[in-house]
């Protein structure tokens, strides 16, 4: 692993992990039995049953934001950056303004090197919040780290 690399996953696990830690938790869908469970392997950091369970959500619900965000978030924690962009994606085309997926595609594209459209996804955040927002700080942390 580069150091680059290195250091976006610290923050990104950093990020949850203070995330899970003040009780944070993904909107909740439409109702699916997977999705509890995977919410809850997201905040036990246990990314691959996280990503079985979100998968299943999918399937059946595919134009699904929160879901499709959970899945590439579940996917860049884990490293597989190249997998997050697809579902991280979709989650925008379903809510442009999913301020989660504009940072989690960010961390996505800064881990496969591509740090012009990670700018682009903090240019959105910086446009979708005015005031400034975790979203927008943590993915311009992520991107001054990878210089």
């Amino acid at each position: 692993m580069t150091r680059r690399t290195s250091i976006i996953v610290a923050l990104f696990a950093l990020r949850f992990a203070a995330c899970a830690h003040a009780g944070y938790s993904f909107e909740a869908p439409p109702s699916h039995p997977d999705w509890e469970p995977g919410v809850e392997a997201l905040q036990r950091l246990d990314y691959p049953a996280a990503i079985t369970h979100l998968r299943q959500v999918l399937t059946n619900q595919p134009d699904n934001a929160d879901a499709q965000n959970a899945l590439g978030f579940a996917y860049v924690a884990t490293r597989r950056f190249d997998l997050a962009v697809k579902p991280l994606r979709e989650a925008l085309r379903l809510d442009p303004k999913h301020l989660s997926a504009h940072e989690n595609l960010g961390s996505a594209y800064l881990g496969l090197g591509n740090k012009a459209k990670a700018r682009e996804h903090l240019a959105a955040l910086q446009r979708l919040c005015s005031g400034g927002c975790d979203e927008q700080r943590n993915l311009a942390k992520a991107i001054d780290a990878a210089k």
